[in-house]
């Protein structure tokens, strides 16, 4: 089994060594403000392709993003003004854009698509961690494809554990997901209500509430 680390604080001496590990291509199950993700370097292709080996999911689903900044956000997507509008309200916290991705991303990452979902999440040590890793992790669910997202350690399947580098345990997570928006020619299109309300981002832009 993989070392466990507890962490409460962004001040904590191990978030350094995560971000490290996570930076090299090491895989680290994480909490974000939601629930427990495996975070790895998405800009490396090796370590992207190891995600999908442990969590047994399709090479046709895309992974999504957490970024310690909007500005870390924005280097591998293509935001709009709508888009930045919706981060400078709800970002750090739980709502994903899922934008037009930047080709330093992995194709593999895209799901071999041309977009990407990224998110600023609401946690201090999260935040911290992406930090120490360069501002940039992968943030898909703990789990083995097709499971329930995991809001404590010990709804993490054991397969998934064994097969990680290391673990920071944070206790029990809200467990409601972040809320999945895309940006189309049509308007803002609502993939996954989550934690943020469709009635909050309506209100934002001025749009008919669902």
């Amino acid at each position: 089994m993989p070392r466990r680390v507890r962490i409460s604080s962004p001040t904590d001496p191990a978030v350094a060594e995560i971000g490290r590990i996570i930076a090299s291509g090491g895989l680290a199950v994480i909490p974000t403000e939601t629930l427990y993700g495996i975070a790895t370097n998405p800009l490396d292709p090796g370590a992207v392709e190891k995600v999908y080996k442990v969590k047994r999911r399709s090479s046709e689903k895309p992974l999504l993003l957490l970024a310690s900044t909007p500005r870390a956000a924005f280097s591998v997507s293509k935001p709009s003004p709508v888009a930045r509008l919706l981060a400078r309200r709800f970002w750090p916290g739980p709502l994903t854009l899922v934008l037009p991705a930047s080709p330093r991303l992995p194709p593999s990452l895209r799901g071999g698509g041309d977009t990407v979902g990224v998110r600023v999440p609401g946690n201090p040590v999260t935040l911290a961690i992406l930090a120490a890793a360069g501002g940039l992790a992968t943030g898909t669910s703990a789990n083995l494809s097709g499971r329930g997202s995991p809001r404590r350690l010990d709804e993490v399947d054991p397969e998934v554990l064994e097969s990680v580098d290391i673990v920071v345990d944070s206790g029990e997570l809200p467990g409601v997901p972040s809320t999945l928006v895309e940006e189309s020619a049509s308007g803002i299109r609502v993939i996954r209500e989550g934690a943020v309300a469709s009635s909050e981002l309506a209100s934002l832009l001025g749009l008919p509430s669902p």
